[in-house]
């Protein structure tokens, strides 16, 4: 039973996230060169889809495995936007004054990776966190790091990946390809370290 979790978690996760960056590919196409106040619309619509998508898979598997997670979807949501509009950009922006990370025009975009989406996979994780409380008490909290260190291991395996990706890009196609891919690879991290979690949540 714990394999079958497992493998839905990811299996959900993976294609929720390669539907959402195709959907937000498409937004920052279509705004392309746009104000940077139609800029802040796409990313908003972004954390609004992602939320969606990715949270109603989620939520199916939970409610499969009857894990009583009824705002599942509106935390997920709620989560990807504070995280996208306010909290990221204000953490990466401070690290970047702080030198803890370099410009990503000075190689830094490996560790501004890892800070952006640990970032955001602590106040998703926490919004999250919030929900899962109820049927599995403080074994919830867990779901917090797991979740930052799933994001973390993300922003590493794809930026190690992503140069192989672009230099075959003629062959797979882009940049919808590319970008399918590496969130893909980086759903398939973050759901292989929640699923652990998972399944002390159900128990």
């Amino acid at each position: 039973m714990a394999r079958l979790i497992w493998l839905a978690w990811i299996a959900v996760t993976v294609v929720g996230a390669v539907l959402s960056s195709q959907a937000g590919w498409q937004l920052q196409w279509i705004e392309r060169g746009g104000s940077i106040e139609s800029q802040q619309v796409v990313i908003f619509l972004s954390a609004i889809i992602g939320g969606l998508i990715i949270g109603g898979g989620q939520w199916l598997v939970l409610r499969r495995y009857k894990v009583d997670a009824y705002w599942w979807i509106p935390a997920s949501v709620m989560g990807n936007v504070v995280a996208a509009l306010l909290i990221v950009p204000a953490v990466t922006s401070l690290a970047l004054r702080a030198g803890i990370v370099l410009p990503l025009n000075q190689g830094g975009a490996l560790a501004f990776g890892i800070v952006s989406l640990a970032t955001a996979g602590f106040v998703v994780g926490a919004a999250q966190a919030l929900v899962l409380r109820r049927p599995a008490g403080n074994i919830a909290w867990l779901w917090i790091p797991a979740t930052m260190f799933g994001e973390a291991v993300a922003a590493v395996l794809t930026d190690a990946i992503s140069p192989f990706l672009i230099e075959k890009m003629p062959l797979i196609g882009f940049p919808a390809s590319v970008i399918g891919s590496l969130a893909a690879v980086g759903a398939l991290a973050l759901a292989a370290c929640q699923a652990p979690i998972l399944t002390r949540v159900r128990r």
